[in-house]
């Protein structure tokens, strides 16, 4: 049984945290650069678990599970190329604008 973040009663929705983090800020809901700034976010993840791991091949890493994320690369990178061509939105209703 797979299950998500938002089918616990309570944890707001990815569109609904972008919706509350606008309305906080005092700016438009609608976000037409959304998709670039998520996409960049998983690849900045990407780089930065590549950097992790290439340590740990070096014998230079100081988190004693870097190995790990080796594992991780890959799939951020793909999470971050689905979301740059609009092909992927997390579980959750989508409650902003979206171009």
């Amino acid at each position: 049984m797979t299950s998500s973040l938002s089918d616990n009663a309570g944890v707001p929705t990815p569109g609904d945290l972008i919706s509350i983090y606008c309305r906080c800020r005092g700016i438009p809901s609608s976000l037409p650069q959304l998709n670039f700034y998520l996409a960049l976010s998983v690849f900045k993840m990407a780089g930065i678990a590549q950097g992790i791991y290439v340590r740990h091949l070096l014998c230079n890493a100081s988190a004693p599970n870097a190995a790990q994320f080796g594992q991780s690369v890959e799939p951020l990178a793909q999470v971050g190329l689905q979301i740059a061509q609009r092909r992927w939105w997390p579980t959750g209703k989508q409650s902003v604008a979206w171009p």
